[in-house]
């Protein structure tokens, strides 16, 4: 069924036709020979897969909802991330040695759950050095915060498995300022973890970050930009009071709380197989 050739929004019946479609698409592909897509994901530590011997309809419903529910085109992305997952992440985790000098700067937060029941990341810009860092193992930090923040997820507050970020972009340098990461975060999310983001708030951007979101920002798709948010002042406290609450927002960005390292949150959430593994 051409669902995508509409611009109506689908019905409910659509969606689960396009879902039920999806489903057999990717169950039909599995290859005796090889691991099916499920497999991959689980060895490859996909955070979010809730029901065990199978792939869920929440996951199923992410794909489709990137592709604007075109059944062929989500069918292909989801393979190519799991084959991509289980190369990328092959025991379940990475390992905080492959990510320990990004882990060194102390810049990634993983912060509790705003008032949606959402898990919050904060990352600290000014901490971030383009001089030093290593392009890859960049990317691997992304990736290790971001499945930090979706297992601590709580699928009964936040069952559509979204996560919300505050990049505190205050007393950015030049060397802070850097491209090819920053479009990096927008083409794992794109890639990797569709519909995983539900708000991005730049807080206090200088002058020299806007040039940079100018370079960024063409590459960024419409539906990503509609979520993020540039705050400042009264506007990001009223903001963050509202969505975020103080109990959960750290201290140091006027809230209540003490920030708590991705490296506890990973820790705490991370998969059996990969603690074993490792």
């Amino acid at each position: 069924m051409n669902f995508f050739s509409s611009h109506k929004p689908l019905s409910e019946q659509e969606q689960k036709t396009a879902l039920a479609e999806l489903r057999s698409a990717i169950e039909a592909s599995t290859s005796g020979s090889g691991p099916s897509v499920y497999e991959q994901l689980r060895q490859g530590g996909e955070p979010g897969l809730y029901e065990e011997g199978r792939i869920d309809d929440l996951t199923y419903g992410r794909w489709l909802r990137a592709e604007n529910y075109n059944v062929k085109k989500a069918a292909t992305r989801l393979r190519e991330h799991a084959a991509w997952r289980v190369k990328y992440v092959p025991h379940g985790s990475i390992p905080e040695a492959d990510v320990q000098r990004e882990l060194d700067t102390g810049k990634a937060y993983v912060q509790g759950f705003d008032k949606h029941g959402r898990p919050l990341t904060i990352c600290t810009g000014r901490l971030h050095s383009k001089a030093v860092r290593d392009l890859d193992e960049t990317k691997r930090f992304i990736c290790y915060t971001l499945d930090a923040a979706l297992r601590s997820n709580d699928i009964k507050r936040n069952p559509e498995g979204k996560i919300c970020s505050i990049f505190d972009l205050r007393g950015m340098s030049m060397d802070s300022i850097d491209a090819a990461v920053l479009r990096a975060v927008f083409d794992l999310l794109a890639n990797h973890y569709p519909e995983r983001l539900g708000k991005l708030w730049m807080l206090d951007a200088p002058g020299i970050f806007y040039a940079l979101w100018k370079v960024v920002s063409p590459f960024v798709d419409s539906v990503t930009k509609a979520k993020i948010e540039f705050v400042d002042g009264k506007k990001a406290m009223d903001e963050f009071r509202v969505t975020i609450g103080m109990e959960t927002l750290p201290k140091a960005l006027g809230g209540d709380a003490e920030l708590v390292p991705v490296k506890k949150v990973a820790e705490q959430n991370a998969p059996h197989e990969a603690s074993a593994a490792h």
